[in-house]
C-alpha cells in the first residue's frame, strides 16, 4: 500500500515563489516522485498573480467545485484546479499541484485572512475529494499552522480526518516569519482571527503549549509547534539552537518541552536544476565535477564572459567585470539575518587587491534595514572602479551564471536554518565563505580541517547568551577569513583545486533527506494511530 503524503506550502517554485520555501517544496515533492511507494500532491493557494512564466493554462482542470469553507458567520465558495509541476528535464516523474482558489488569493500578501482560508480550506476540500485520501500532512511554515489545530480539535472526532498525522516544518522561526498578529502592517485584532478561524478563546490561552497565544498575539508558527504530531527544521544545528533564547524566536520554551518530538534534517537541492554539466543557462560552457581542474576553472571564466554579456532594459549591469579578478558572490535577500555582518567591511573588501563583488538580491518591503543596506550597496556600486556589482531584485537565470562564474560565495550568516546558496554554489565549483551557524556548520567543512574541506569558515565567540551574534567580531573574522581563501587561492592551487572538487562530489541532492523525512512521516502516523487508539 502506498503511503500518501499531501504536502502544503504558501509557495512552490515553478508556480509562484522563488525563496527557499518554494524550493524546498518542489524539489522534496520532486524527490518523493521516485518512489513507487509513495503518492505525493502538493497543495498551494491558486493565486490569480504569480512569479512563474508559462503557466497560464494552470486553472484550465477543475477536479472539484463548490467546496465551502467557513470563514468567520461567512461561507467561502472554493474550488481545486490540479497543475502537473514544470518539469527540468523529460525524464523527472510527474507531481500533481492542487491549486486551492478561493476569491481572496488574487496574490500572495502574507495576509492572516489567507492563511485561514488555505488552512481550512485545505481540510474541507479533503473531506469531499475522495480521490486522495493522505496519511499524512507535511505542513511548511507559517501559513500552514492552523492545520494541526483544526485536525486536533474542530475536526478532530471526524472518523477520516481524525487520523490524518501531521508534520510541521519551520523553516525559519524568527521573528519576522511567524505570521504573528496583530502588527503594524496587518492590525487585526486577535479576537477577530480566532473569530474568522472558528475557534474559541480555549485556543487562546497563555502560557499553554497547545495554544495559539504567544506575547499576547494570534500566532499560526505556534499552532504548528504546539498541536502537530512531529516537528522538524531544516538542519540538525539549527534543530538546537532554537531551544535557546538566542534563536528560539520566544518558543525556546515550547521547543525544549516538545524536544522529543524535534528534530532537524539538512535540506538538498534540485540538482536536476542545479547542475554545471547540463545547465542551459551557462551553455555551451558546461563542466562537470568529473572533469580536471583547469577545465573546470577554465570554463568557469568563460562564464564570466557570458554574464559581462548579460543584459536587461538595454543595459549591462556586470560589462565591468575583469577576466582576472577573485570574483565574490552573495546571493539573498538583504537583510539584517544575510548582511548585517558583512556591511560593516564590505568597503574594506572592496578595496582588497585584484577582488570584484556581485550581489544579487533584494530587501523584504517592510525591512527598513534592507533598505538601507540595499541604499549602501547601491552606492559602493556607483563609485568608480568596477569593485561593486548590485543587481537588485532577483532573475532565476541570473543566479545560474553568477553561481557558475563567481570564485567565492559570501554567506557570514547572523543565523542560518540551512541555507541553500552554500549547496547550490559548491555544486558549481564555487567556494562557499561562511560564519559557521545552523545549516552551514552541518554541509560546509573548514579548510584548515583536511582532506574533506570545501570551504572557509568561522565563528565568533559570543557571551550573550541572548544574542545570535557579535557582529563586530565577527565582521573583522569575516575580512581575515576571505583574506585567507585569497590566499590560499593565490599560492597554493593545488589545494585550491582540491576545495572545488571536493564541493562538486559533495551529495546535496534529496535523496538522503527524503529517506529521513520518510522515517518521521511513519513515526508520525504511529503516534496518530496510538493517539485515536487510546482516545478512543
Amino acid at each position: 500500500m502506498k503511503l500518501k503524503i499531501l504536502l502544503v506550502s504558501n509557495q512552490v517554485r515553478g508556480i509562484d515563489g522563488t525563496g527557499g520555501l518554494g524550493d524546498v517544496a518542489t524539489a522534496l515533492a520532486k524527490a518523493f516522485a521516485l518512489h513507487e511507494d509513495i503518492d505525493i500532491r502538493v497543495l498551494m493557494p491558486g493565486y490569480q498573480t504569480v512569479s512563474g512564466k508559462g503557466i497560464n493554462d494552470r486553472f484550465h482542470t477543475v477536479i472539484t467545485k463548490d467546496i465551502s469553507v467557513p470563514f468567520g458567520d461567512k461561507i467561502r465558495s472554493a474550488h481545486i484546479c490540479q497543475y502537473i509541476l514544470p518539469k527540468s528535464h523529460s525524464d523527472e516523474p510527474s507531481v500533481p499541484c492542487y491549486l486551492l482558489c478561493i476569491e481572496e488569493f488574487d496574490q500572495a500578501k502574507d495576509l492572516p485572512e489567507q492563511a485561514i482560508l488555505l488552512c481550512r480550506g485545505t481540510i474541507e476540500f479533503l473531506r469531499v475529494f475522495e480521490n486522495f485520501r493522505p496519511d499524512i500532512i507535511h505542513c511548511n511554515d507559517w501559513h500552514t499552522g492552523l492545520i494541526p489545530v483544526y485536525l486536533n480539535t474542530l475536526y478532530g472526532k471526524d472518523p477520516y480526518l481524525g487520523r490524518i498525522a501531521t508534520l510541521y516544518t519551520t523553516h525559519n522561526v524568527g521573528y519576522f516569519y511567524q505570521g504573528a498578529f496583530p502588527d503594524k502592517e496587518y492590525p487585526t485584532p486577535a479576537e477577530r482571527l480566532l473569530y474568522l478561524a472558528g475557534l474559541g478563546s480555549w485556543a487562546f490561552q497563555p502560557l499553554r503549549t497547545r495554544s495559539l497565544e504567544h506575547q499576547a498575539r494570534f500566532n499560526f508558527t505556534k499552532g504548528g509547534l504546539g498541536f502537530a504530531d512531529l516537528i522538524n527544521t531544516v538542519s540538525i544545528t539549527y534543530s538546537h539552537e532554537i531551544r535557546t533564547p538566542a534563536f528560539g524566536g520566544g518558543f525556546e520554551h515550547l521547543l525544549r518541552e516538545r524536544s522529543r518530538d524535534l528534530c532537524g534534517i539538512v535540506n538538498g537541492i534540485d540538482t536536476a536544476e542545479w547542475n554545471p554539466a547540463d545547465d542551459p543557462n551557462i551553455s555551451p560552457y558546461n563542466y562537470s565535477k568529473s572533469d580536471a581542474i583547469n577545465v573546470i576553472l577554465k570554463q568557469k571564466r568563460l562564464i564570466r564572459q557570458l554574464l559581462k554579456s548579460w543584459g536587461r532594459d538595454n543595459r549591462k549591469p556586470f560589462s565591468g567585470l575583469k577576466d582576472d579578478a577573485h570574483l565574490l558572490s552573495l546571493i539573498g535577500r538583504l537583510s539584517d539575518q544575510k548582511i548585517a555582518i558583512l556591511m560593516p567591511v564590505l568597503e574594506k573588501i572592496c578595496g582588497l587587491e585584484n577582488i570584484q563583488i556581485i550581489v544579487l538580491g533584494a530587501s523584504h518591503p517592510l525591512d527598513s534595514h534592507g533598505k538601507r543596506y540595499a541604499a549602501q550597496i547601491h552606492r559602493l556600486a556607483d563609485m568608480p572602479g568596477n569593485k561593486m556589482f548590485f543587481f537588485e531584485g532577483f532573475e532565476p537565470e541570473l543566479s545560474h551564471l553568477i553561481y557558475a562564474a563567481s570564485d567565492m560565495l559570501l554567506m557570514p550568516s547572523t543565523y542560518e536554518p540551512c541555507g541553500l546558496a552554500q549547496l547550490i554554489s559548491m555544486r558549481y565549483g564555487t567556494i562557499p565563505v561562511v560564519r559557521f551557524t545552523g545549516g552551514l556548520v552541518d554541509t560546509v567543512v573548514d579548510e584548515q580541517a583536511g582532506l574533506n574541506g570545501n570551504g572557509f569558515g568561522f565563528k565568533e565567540p559570543v557571551s550573550n547568551s541572548f544574542a545570535m551574534a557579535n557582529i563586530p567580531h565577527a565582521a573583522e573574522l569575516l575580512l581575515v577569513t576571505i583574506g585567507r581563501a585569497i590566499e590560499i587561492c593565490n599560492k597554493n592551487p593545488k589545494r585550491w583545486g582540491e576545495l572545488v572538487k571536493n564541493g562538486m562530489v559533495k551529495d546535496s541532492s534529496w535523496a538522503i533527506s527524503a529517506n529521513q523525512y520518510m522515517k518521521i512521516y511513519h513515526e508520525a502516523i504511529d503516534r496518530r494511530v496510538r493517539f485515536n487508539f487510546l482516545s478512543a
